[in-house]
């Protein structure tokens, strides 16, 4: 049984303030939960993957939370990133000009982007970038595991492939950051049909 505490949203109680702020699509509340999950519920059996880290604003809140930490291993504990680190669509085009004031084409790199935002934790991130349909992961448990990189069916069964079969019963915490939406509606049917192995927790989060 995963804590009961989740019920009651701790994480709202005492907010979190980056300086300087990383920019992302993130919002506050989740940002606050992945501050809180690394500061509060790893225990150091497992790993952090944040899949689909786009700019660094989820894995600057990982690693900041896992620093304050008491489980907290320099030499062992890491966030691992996964992203293509592209632009992929003109939403992103349009993001990228209004908070950076930077015009980038799709498929253009970002990686210059996410790199300078989580400079000041860039010790504890472990990059994976590229494809993610053929990224290489050297399996290992997986403590918490945040989706935001199943933007496709394919991409989907991938992470699925990778991570799931490492999640600590009863210990793993999934985060679905695409949930709260109707156009990636593969991500419903696997969570359904994975349902009797997995207990919510978390309702909903902002869109998490």
């Amino acid at each position: 049984m995963l804590d009961p505490l989740l019920q009651g949203a701790p994480w709202l109680t005492s907010p979190v303030h980056l300086t300087p702020e990383p920019k992302g699509m993130l919002r506050a509340h989740e940002a606050a939960l992945f501050h809180w999950l690394a500061r509060t519920q790893f225990t150091g059996a497992g790993t952090i993957v944040d899949a689909g880290s786009f700019l660094g604003k989820s894995a600057s809140y990982f690693t900041h939370g896992l620093r304050a930490n008491p489980r907290f291993d320099p030499d062992r504990d890491r966030v691992h990133c996964f992203d293509n680190f592209l632009v992929n669509d003109p939403h992103t085009v349009g993001y990228l000009q209004q908070e950076f004031g930077l015009q980038r084409a799709v498929g253009s790199s970002t990686l210059d982007l996410f790199e300078a935002q989580v400079a000041p934790v860039r010790d504890l991130i472990e990059v994976h970038a590229g494809d993610f349909h053929t990224v290489a992961w050297e399996r290992r448990p997986v403590e918490i595991l945040l989706v935001d990189i199943a933007k496709s069916p394919s991409l989907g069964c991938r992470l699925v492939e990778l991570f799931f079969r490492d999640l600590l019963p009863g210990r793993s915490y999934v985060v679905q950051q695409d949930y709260h939406h109707p156009w990636l509606p593969h991500i419903h049917v696997v969570m359904e049909f994975l349902s009797p192995w997995f207990e919510l927790v978390v309702p909903r989060c902002d869109d998490s």
